[in-house]
This record gives structure tokens, sequence and C-alpha cells, in this order.
């Protein structure tokens, strides 16, 4: 189970679940998994049952590791800032919607930057947010790559 933002999401592994509160109640078992969105069962939430490899890419971070089989560029770059304080922002014409797959090491945001880089021919830049001051690394375009990029690499369906 984890929280982010306003939802919760619960996997099971194995064994069976009960999600309960006041008004109502959930049963989970083995391979499924649920978002509840906010402290409410009330919105009716979805089970779904995971194959294999989503069981093993949603596992992974038991093993400090993220497993994307490819997946958006902006979903992987949410995932890779629940875990770091050095957070991962796309900037410019990149799109969000690029694919990447691949295995990482949950708190090396370097490492996946790069290699998002040598794949999807952008550029890392690092920088400190304006307002925070913290540091950020910022996915952009390469100047000679910027109105090619969108064309060559393929979108993930919305």
């Amino acid at each position: 189970m984890y929280r982010y933002g306003g939802r919760i999401t619960i996997e099971v592994v194995e064994g069976r679940v009960r999600v309960a509160d006041p008004r109502s109640r959930l049963d989970l078992g083995a391979d499924e998994e649920t978002t509840i969105f906010g402290e409410s069962l009330a919105i009716n939430p979805i089970v779904r049952r995971l194959n294999h490899g989503e069981l093993v890419s949603k596992l992974a971070w038991m093993q400090g590791r993220v497993w994307f089989e490819p997946e958006k560029l902006s979903d992987a770059i949410s995932e890779f800032n629940r875990y770091n304080r050095l957070r991962l922002v796309i900037e410019g014409p990149v799109s969000g919607k690029l694919r990447i797959g691949g295995q990482f090491g949950a708190t090396d945001p370097e490492t996946f930057a790069i290699a998002v880089a040598e794949t999807l021919h952008i550029q890392v830049v690092h920088l400190r947010d304006a307002t925070s001051g913290s540091p950020q690394i910022v996915l952009t375009v390469k100047a000679h790559h910027d109105v090619d990029l969108l064309h060559r690499w393929p979108a993930c369906e919305p």
C-alpha cells in the first residue's frame, strides 16, 4: 500500500486483504490491486488483476528499483520524483508522452536522466528551481532536434 497525492493504491501479492470504511468494504486477493481516491470507498474503486510483468514492475521498489515496461516519460518521471529530493523536470517541447522502458535504481535519477537523454536524444541540464532553490534535472530538447524529435518517437496512447 502506498499513498501518493490524494490516492491510496493497494497491491496484494499473496493472501487476502479487506479494506473497509464505515459504509462499505472491499476484498482483494493475490495478484490484485485497487486505487482509492480520498479517504472513502464510496467512489467504488475498481479491482484489477495484475499480470506477472506488472507485479514485478510494481514490486521493484522493494529491491530499491523502478521498472518501466515502456511507459510515458511523464509517468516515469513522476515515479522517480516519489523517491528523490533531486527532481526530474520536463521542459520545452519535450513530450511527456514519449516512452521509456527499463530498470533503474529508484534513488539514482542521474543515471535515469542519462539513459533518457541517450535513448530519446534529448538534453539533460542541471539547474536550481527558481522558487525553492532546490536542485533539479531538466530534460529538454537539444537545439538541433527541436522540430524533428516529436515526430520521430512514438507517443503513448492517452
